[in-house]
């Protein structure tokens, strides 16, 4: 990561820093374009920058044993055949070891976990038209002062790169963006929550004024739909509850949640869902 800061454009704002999509429905990439490309790497985030049918990417970040921050989903590497024990508890030695690419195809033996440097070093500076969606993955066993300090060193290193306020910051851990909206008020906010049927998440919405309410795609139906519209200033997003071998299941069900008013899909097979939105293009 480089010294030098980079000059930074002011940002253009829609109403409540809400991104205006490019597209009718944003389509963000689940883990980058996971469908295609190993979860999380660099080349499945620079696929969905590469391709302008896709909006943005959505990825996991969380923090090492020695502070390095990483762009992986699992809270240990058992999936991977390493040892089941919390990524904040190993060192980034540890992780590099891993062969991640292996697992999804042996065509892409060698792919290593990548850093969120790698990761934001894709970006254009002036990022308004991609949105980048980090989710933070804090177990909730981390509270205080590591989520703190999580908080503050992801926030210094995303600002190092690109305007923060082009990115959108999400977690279920609500703690996380509590210290995150201290940085800005104008900083975008996604409250995750996969319980939208327990009411705890709108009171969190509104404190926050977050732009976002993010819930999985089967979540969302007409009465979620009216409620967010009736309580909040916010947007739906939705995101996929499938495994990225199973497209047509995720089709299917994007098939049915495009009825309802939603701002984006996050969606592990961006391509085919655009096209599932857009059938004329």
């Amino acid at each position: 990561m480089t010294d030098t800061k980079k000059t930074k454009k002011a940002p253009k704002k829609p109403k409540q820093g809400i991104v205006a999509p490019r597209h009718k429905i944003m389509v963000i990439g689940h883990r980058g374009n996971s469908g295609l490309l190993p979860e999380n790497s660099v080349n499945a985030v620079a696929s969905c920058l590469d391709e302008s049918t896709i909006d943005g990417a959505e990825i996991d970040v969380q923090i090492t044993k020695d502070g390095e921050l990483i762009v992986f989903h699992d809270e240990d590497l058992s999936r991977f055949g390493g040892p089941k024990a919390r990524i904040s508890t190993l060192p980034m030695a540890e992780l590099k070891k891993v062969d991640y690419g292996v697992l999804y195809n042996k065509k892409f033996k060698g792919v290593g976990i990548a850093t969120l440097d790698d990761i934001l070093s894709l970006v254009p500076e002036d990022s308004a038209d991609f949105l980048l969606n980090i989710e933070l993955k804090i177990s909730p066993l981390l509270k205080g002062e590591f989520v703190k300090n999580f908080v503050n060193r992801l926030y210094m290193q995303v600002d190092s790169w690109i305007d923060p306020r082009h990115v959108l910051f999400s977690s279920f851990n609500w703690e996380s963006l509590d210290l995150l909206r201290h940085y800005s008020q104008d900083m975008k906010l996604g409250v995750l929550t996969d319980q939208p049927d327990e009411r705890g998440w709108i009171s969190k919405v509104k404190q926050l004024s977050a732009q976002y309410i993010i819930v999985p795609i089967s979540k969302v139906d007409k009465e979620f739909e009216t409620l967010v519209k009736d309580e909040l200033e916010t947007s739906i997003l939705a995101y996929t509850e499938h495994h990225y071998t199973d497209k047509e299941s995720e089709l299917n069900a994007c098939g049915k949640v495009i009825q309802h008013d939603i701002h984006g899909l996050i969606v592990n097979h961006p391509l085919d869902v655009y096209n599932l939105i857009h059938p004329q293009h």
